[in-house]
């Protein structure tokens, strides 16, 4: 068998010697070539994480380049015509890491735009929340869970990522630079966001300790409890079939019980809360009451 040569690409050069030349546009060649070898990489058994994290860094950087030219919108309707990838969507996420990672170098605080902050246990409601506001109001849902998630994933933790994989992924980075990290990273990215799409608000979702729950509020977030009986979210957690969930009840009342720890704790933040335990047209109605009742610029 052929040894496997590591494969590196450095964007550096590339990108340098297309502003230099004036010749931004020429920077879609080498992102084609990219996003080809990841590909065939993600293809790969087994998959290489540290080749995907650097094939998806130097995709990043050259979008970021030819994003801030051209706008990332663009950017990816462009490579999605061109066949280069199959959604949009795909180049925005690989590319929101290099955005990130300039963010993450300055200092912001939310912007005008009101971020709603759901608290709730396990399958009570939190994602239908964001849901029903995003069809209702046109808002957009960002749960703090993605960005661990994307951190898991560039570990070589691919889909499904289990519970206990995350937690062990939060209590190494959350010492390392603080708990609120995924509040600050996720409120960046909704800052981006409600910029680029002009969102009359954003929702976000899955605190995991008081200190991000208060670095939330303190920055101008709104924090809005959701409770539910929990037999009831036992039986919502065996209809929903998501990768990562653990079916059994035994491992769900342990989970339940970790959880309570620092979601007990966060409810006395909140501004306002919503009951749980009805049809899911109740729940609707009650979430749409309660962003009637804030206030906020949803015409």
């Amino acid at each position: 068998m052929t040894e496997r040569q590591e494969i590196k690409f450095d964007p550096t050069h590339v990108i340098q010697e297309a502003i230099d030349t004036n010749r931004i546009r020429e920077l879609y060649k080498p992102l084609e070539a990219l996003f080809n070898l990841r590909r065939s990489l993600l293809l790969e058994q087994p998959p290489s994480p540290i080749e995907i994290l650097d094939t998806e860094n130097a995709i990043g950087e050259i979008c970021y380049y030819l994003g801030e030219w051209e706008g990332i919108g663009h950017v990816a309707g462009v490579l999605w015509l061109r066949g280069v990838v199959d959604t949009r969507g795909e180049v925005l996420r690989i590319a929101s890491c290099a955005y990130d990672e300039r963010d993450r170098k300055s200092e912001k605080g939310l912007s005008d735009v009101p971020i709603v902050g759901i608290v709730g246990q396990i399958a009570s409601g939190k994602g239908m929340f964001g849901n029903t506001c995003s069809e209702r109001y046109d808002s957009m849902h960002l749960p703090l869970s993605d960005r661990l998630r994307e951190y898991a994933m560039a570990q070589g933790n691919f889909l499904p990522q289990f519970r206990e994989t995350l937690r062990s992924i939060d209590g190494t980075l959350k010492p390392r630079f603080g708990k609120p990290v995924f509040v600050e990273w996720t409120l960046e990215k909704a800052q981006r966001l409600a910029k680029q799409y002009v969102l009359p608000f954003v929702t976000i979702d899955g605190f995991r300790s008081v200190e991000e729950a208060i670095e939330f509020v303190e920055k101008g977030g709104i924090l809005i409890g959701i409770t539910a009986d929990t037999e009831l979210r036992y039986q919502r957690l065996l209809q929903r079939v998501r990768p990562g969930d653990d079916f059994s009840r035994e491992k769900f009342d342990i989970s339940d019980e970790i959880e309570s720890g620092w979601i007990n704790p966060i409810f006395k933040l909140c501004q306002t809360g919503i009951s749980n335990n009805g049809t899911l047209e109740d729940f609707q109605l009650a979430v749409i009451q309660t962003i009637e009742s804030l206030h906020l610029n949803t015409q």
